[in-house]
């Protein structure tokens, strides 16, 4: 009988650990599919000389399908006024990424251990000209 017990425990363990490794393979995934639409964000930027409101509603749609939350939630900044070629564009994006944890009632955490914020401030080189 207390192998029956030991054996649907570790059991029960091991199960969880295998949930997680899936989870945690899945925000891998996620975070990459980020990290795409940024720099194809970026790529818009440098050809724009500035952050417009048209790109920025557009990465913010593009990101809440692949984090799943609202628009509202993402936060973009930047440069509005276009820049010539050659000066430098600043933009940064911030965005809340959750569910890092499978289940975090089986070990027992909150829902703010399982969120980070995801923070990118960067420059691009403007190729805008006003022509």
């Amino acid at each position: 009988m207390k192998n029956l017990i030991t054996a649907v425990g570790c059991t029960l363990l091991l199960m969880a650990v295998l949930l997680q490794f899936v989870q945690s393979q899945n925000t891998a995934l996620r975070l990459a599919a980020v990290d795409n639409a940024v720099n194809s964000f970026r790529e818009t930027v440098r050809q724009e000389g500035c952050v417009s409101e048209e790109n920025e509603d557009d990465l913010k749609e593009e990101l809440s399908g692949i984090l799943d939350c609202e628009p509202a939630d993402i936060l973009v900044d930047g440069d509005r006024i276009p820049k010539e070629r050659g000066s430098f564009v600043m933009y940064e994006i911030s965005v809340t990424v959750s569910d890092l944890v499978a289940d975090i009632g089986f070990w027992g955490m909150d829902e703010e251990d399982s969120e980070f914020e995801y923070r990118v401030k960067r420059y691009a080189a403007s190729e805008y000209t006003d022509r």
